[in-house]
C-alpha cells in the first residue's frame, strides 16, 4: 500500500538538537556535490544528476516526492561545481567506520569556499526553509560505486548523518574532528548524505546506471524517516 506523508516528527532525528525537522509541505532545496577521486572520475554529468533530482522524466526525486506528500512537497536540486579530493578512492576506505572524516573534512571545506562565493544570504535564504539556521540537506555524489554494492571497506557507503555528530564536543558550533562548525556567514552545515554515483557499472544507459533510488531513500531520512 501506497504511504502518503501526513505530518513530520517536531523533533530532528540524526540531527544536533538546535536543528529542527523539515518541514513537509513546502519547496525545499538540496544542494548537490559531484565529487571525483583522484583515481576515479565520475561518469555521470552535471546536466544528468540535475536530470535524476529534477526530470522532466517521470521518475526523478522531485516527482517521487511530489507524488507521496500529496503535491505538498517540492524538492528542488541546484547542482554544484565538482569537489575533486586529493588522494584515491582506496584512501577514503570505511575500515573505521560507514563514512570517512578525511573525505567529510575535505568535501565540506571545499563546499563552505563554493557557497563563500554564492553569497551567504543567497545560501540562507536558498536552503535554509525552515530557518533554524542550518542548511537543509546537501547531498554528496561520489564516484565510482557505494560499498554497499561493492562490499568493499574501500568504498564508502551511502548513509545520511550529521555533520554536528562529527563533532568532540558537545557545542554543535564547535570545530571537532571533522565538519562541525563550518558555516557560511551565520549558517551551518548540518544534515548532509551521501551516495554513490553508480548502482550498476555494467549498464550503459544513465537511468540504469544510476537510478533515483538510494537519492529517495536517504532524503527521505533528512525528512524524518527511519
Amino acid at each position: 500500500r501506497t504511504r502518503v506523508f501526513r505530518g513530520m516528527p517536531r523533533t530532528a532525528p540524526f540531527g544536533s538538537y538546535d536543528e529542527r525537522m523539515l518541514p513537509a509541505s513546502n519547496r525545499l532545496t538540496v544542494r548537490v556535490v559531484p565529487v571525483r577521486y583522484l583515481d576515479t572520475n565520475l561518469v555521470i554529468q552535471s546536466n544528468e544528476l540535475a536530470q535524476l533530482y529534477n526530470g522532466p522524466q517521470y521518475s526523478c526525486v522531485s516527482n517521487y516526492y511530489a507524488v507521496q506528500s500529496g503535491g505538498k512537497l517540492a524538492v528542488n536540486a541546484i547542482v554544484a561545481d565538482m569537489i575533486n579530493l586529493p588522494l584515491s578512492r582506496a584512501a577514503y576506505n570505511t575500515t573505521a567506520d560507514w563514512y570517512n572524516t578525511n573525505f567529510l573534512w575535505t568535501a565540506f571545506t571545499n563546499l563552505t569556499n563554493q557557497f563563500a562565493a554564492w553569497g551567504a544570504t543567497q545560501a540562507a535564504s536558498t536552503f535554509d526553509a525552515n530557518g533554524d539556521g542550518f542548511l537543509d540537506a546537501v547531498l554528496f555524489v561520489h564516484a565510482g560505486e557505494g560499498g554497499e554494492t561493492t562490499g568493499s571497506t574501500n568504498d564508502i557507503h551511502s548513509h545520511m548523518w550529521s555533520a554536528y555528530l562529527h563533532a568532540n564536543s558537545g557545542d554543535p558550533h564547535t570545530l571537532g574532528n571533522a565538519v562541525a562548525g563550518l558555516r557560511i556567514g551565520n549558517l551551518y552545515f548540518g544534515r548532509y548524505y551521501i551516495i554513490a554515483e553508480i548502482l550498476n557499472g555494467r549498464a550503459t544507459n544513465i537511468f540504469q546506471r544510476s537510478t533515483i533510488g538510494g537519492a529517495v531513500h536517504e532524503f527521505g531520512h533528512i525528512l524524518g524517516l527511519t
